[in-house]
């Protein structure tokens, strides 16, 4: 499976994510600082996660 590293602050340390972003394409070679919305999915399956996350903008990519 495959996962992106992230972090919330600079000054925080990376933390392995499986989840996905919807509206988001990760391009390999690049890296990306995103803003994206959290929202909490009511009632999700045993085997899914209960926050799904919503692009709102790619903020730079390098």
């Amino acid at each position: 499976m495959k996962c992106m590293k992230v972090k919330e602050n600079p000054s925080d340390d990376w933390q392995l994510f499986y989840s996905s972003i919807q509206g988001f394409e990760y391009q390999p070679g690049f890296s990306y600082t995103l803003q994206v919305k959290q929202f909490d999915v009511p009632n999700p399956p045993a085997d899914a996660p209960s926050i799904r996350y919503e692009l709102v903008k790619i903020v730079e990519k390098k």
